[in-house]
């Protein structure tokens, strides 16, 4: 999960230009926290030139909302456990993931 604070991000940190800068992945358990608490700060990196994408469980809803503010969205089975032995085959498949990315 990516977690700063606006004020830890400065303009000239991140160079704005007309070229793909690189790609950014955001990891939730579920999308309902990347519509919460992230859309902004996706939003602020894709105005840097970056590729924006999510990794997160649709169960709760909201996938939609991150959908709409252009990021590219990578459905992933989490459970909201962290006991669950189902959420190693997620490893796998954010692993997987970073290879498609």
């Amino acid at each position: 999960m990516c977690a700063f604070k606006n004020d830890q991000i400065k303009n000239e940190d991140l160079v704005a230009n007309s070229q793909n800068n690189g790609k950014v992945l955001f990891i939730a358990t579920v999308y309902n926290h990347l519509a919460t608490f992230h859309i902004p700060f996706m939003k602020m990196l894709q105005e840097k030139g970056y590729e924006v994408h999510a990794a997160a469980s649709s169960v709760t809803g909201r996938r939609d909302d991150v959908e709409n503010a252009g990021v590219i969205c990578w459905e992933i089975p989490f459970k909201r456990s962290p006991y669950n032995p189902a959420d190693l085959n997620v490893f796998f498949e954010l692993k997987n993931l970073s290879t498609l990315i």
